[in-house]
């Protein structure tokens, strides 16, 4: 489902169906919200949360598979959740994982919207980060908070559920994966050309065959991305 790159996308999971039907509704009045998928499990849910991209879950805690906060136990990214219960009595537990809100059921539309305020909050801070104008981002890196300047940024290499930020100076490994950081880089200055690289289009020296060169780094370009990079390269062309 494909949906602008200035909506926060959510998901939904709770094993009732009327429950699920509830938010649904809610998140389609928020022209700021987007409903990317809705499961009755959080098994699927997991499966779904590590490959793709989610701003937001809203996530039943008592569940027959897993709890919500088992959930989020297992959960190996960070993603802002919401829990949602018929049961007050789990919100002592729930908020010592930190979520950013706890709503009981039944749910109505102004608890519902004061939650989602915090989301949006968020949201709008991390625009201002990935903003084409900003120079600059902060990452996680060898147990340190690392300011790195996008301009010192060579290229970005994949790694499992890591990425290396190459820069002349260091290399970075950061817990993420590439298809957020790739949502998070401008696509003016950042390309992605395979499955495991991103490169920094200014750093771009040679341009050969299969392979773009970078400092003395031969970079593959992958099948799947070379027709778009190839059209990125005549664009720029005089």
């Amino acid at each position: 489902m494909k949906t602008p790159s200035n909506t926060i996308k959510c998901i939904v999971i709770d094993d009732e169906p009327l429950a699920i039907e509830i938010l649904e509704h809610y998140i389609s009045q928020d022209s700021l919200l987007s409903l990317v998928a809705k499961f009755d499990n959080g098994i699927d849910a997991l499966t779904y949360v590590k490959s793709d991209s989610v701003d937001l879950i809203f996530t039943d805690i008592q569940m027959p598979d897993i709890s919500g906060i088992e959930f989020l136990k297992l959960l190996d990214k960070k993603v802002d959740v919401i829990f949602t219960s018929a049961y007050p009595e789990y919100a002592l537990e729930g908020y010592d994982y930190n979520p950013l809100d706890f709503l009981i059921k039944p749910i109505s539309m102004d608890k519902f919207m004061r939650a989602v305020g915090r989301a949006k909050v968020k949201s709008v801070a991390m625009n201002d980060v990935s903003d084409d104008s900003s120079t600059y981002f902060y990452i996680k890196a060898n147990g340190k908070t690392i300011r790195l300047l996008l301009s010192e940024i060579l290229y970005v290499e994949g790694l499992k559920d890591y990425v290396i930020f190459h820069t002349p100076t260091a290399k970075h490994i950061s817990l993420q994966s590439m298809k957020e950081l790739e949502s998070k880089l401008s696509k003016k200055e950042f390309v992605r050309i395979h499955k495991s690289y991103i490169v920094e289009a200014n750093k771009i020296e040679e341009v050969s065959g299969g392979h773009v060169k970078i400092k003395d780094k031969q970079i593959p370009i992958g099948r799947q991305y070379k027709p778009a990079f190839l059209k990125f390269i005549e664009c720029k062309k005089l």
